[in-house]
């Protein structure tokens, strides 16, 4: 289930993306509130810090996503790839790093 929700995260954030930066989706990306200051104590998890862990275990930076997601195709397909590949190695939540950290 954990793959379905990290391959679902990640096609969307291809989707938001490609889009055109006057659309509020893509605008939400990277807004911050002025003025804005957390509570103490650990910060909430949120959809971009899970999609940030998401594109490091794809060896992505955001910017590097921002340009790879703009070929709609390739971009699912490495989606899909990464995430088959995490469910073939049992790379869920900690398991390890990737198929090249096998041993």
């Amino acid at each position: 289930m954990e793959n379905i929700l990290r391959e679902r995260r990640l096609r969307w954030l291809g989707h938001v993306l490609r889009m055109d930066h006057r659309r509020m989706p893509q605008q939400a990306l990277y807004r911050e509130v002025p003025g804005f200051k957390r509570g103490p104590g650990r910060p909430r998890a949120n959809w971009i810090g899970t999609v940030k862990k998401d594109l490091r275990k794809m060896t992505l930076t955001w910017e590097e996503a921002d340009v790879a997601a703009l070929d709609r195709q390739e971009w699912r397909r490495s989606a899909w790839l990464n995430v088959s590949t995490w469910m073939r190695y049992g790379l869920n939540q900690g398991q390890g790093q990737g198929p090249d950290r096998m041993t």
